[in-house]
């Protein structure tokens, strides 16, 4: 193979690991994740991209829950839900990206 072949077949390995990166990029941002509130009161669900989406509470288990208790457990739940979400976008760009011997 001579090295303008060479060159080819890398920049073409090249193009192919950066469409897979951007596919897992978008399945990522695509990809929503829920995490329970402490207590077992309910879920918050955030966005592939970080944005709240939805705070459901079950009514049920909410007797005796103070406003303070309640609210510090559904941040927690969310920070949770965004670190889990950080962590899936990462292992997902990482499990895409190409190793190109040079």
């Amino acid at each position: 193979m001579n090295h303008y072949d060479e060159l080819y077949a890398l920049v073409a390995e090249m193009d192919a690991g950066i469409v897979a990166m951007k596919k897992a990029q978008e399945t990522a941002l695509a990809t929503p994740v829920t995490q329970p509130i402490s207590g077992e009161v309910g879920t918050v669900t955030v966005s592939g991209a970080g944005e709240l989406l939805s705070v459901d509470l079950d009514r049920n288990r909410l007797v005796g829950a103070t406003g303070g208790s309640l609210a510090r457990s559904v941040v927690s739940a969310v920070r949770a839900a965004e670190q889990r979400r950080a962590e899936q976008y990462q292992q997902l760009v990482n499990d895409a990206r190409p190793s190109i011997d040079v």
